[in-house]
């Protein structure tokens, strides 16, 4: 987890929204 996610809630949301998308595709068909 990125540090910025302490200060800016913006940078963390996207990381977070990024890495979900990333494990739905691996577990996708």
């Amino acid at each position: 987890m990125p540090q910025d996610c302490v200060y800016v809630p913006s940078p963390c949301f996207r990381y977070v929204i990024l890495v979900t998308l990333s494990m739905w595709e691996m577990a996708g068909p």
